[in-house]
């Protein structure tokens, strides 16, 4: 493998590691770290309505194995079926984001490949007006 292919390889690994950790853990400063609370007067019900932050804290606390889905389903009141839909919606926000970071990585690659074919070019010729000076 050459040089290129493994620098490459290195910088799209790193990409996809900084987009989950702007997925993850980027905080919303105007969004709180809280529940929304509403009273259904049809149900006599109260409803909780939780923020994406408190939606990805508590999938990451599953993904990373501090607690289980039927352990977060007692400990916020939650049906577990819920939580099991918050979690394949992260799953394929996570398969969403390694999609396109791959492919925005390989056109930037390309870009910057073209940008220094077009330098080489130019220093070719500038080499060659030199040694003809000479």
């Amino acid at each position: 493998m050459d040089q290129l292919t493994i620098m490459s390889g290195f910088i799209a690994f790193m990409s996809v590691l900084l987009a989950l950790y702007v997925h993850f853990f980027y905080k919303d400063p105007h969004e709180e770290n809280r529940k929304d609370v509403e009273y259904n007067k049809k149900t006599e019900k109260i409803l909780t309505r939780f923020t994406t932050r408190k939606k990805v804290e508590i999938v990451m606390d599953i993904f990373q194995g501090k607690t289980t889905i039927d352990e977060a389903s007692c400990m916020y009141d939650l049906a577990p079926s819920v939580i099991d839909t918050w979690i394949k919606e992260a799953q394929q926000g996570m398969e969403n984001q390694l999609n396109s970071s791959a492919k925005d990585l390989l056109t930037q690659y390309e870009e910057k490949l073209k940008e220094m074919n077009m330098i080489i070019g130019e220093l070719t010729l500038q080499k060659s007006a030199l040694e003809r000076n000479c």
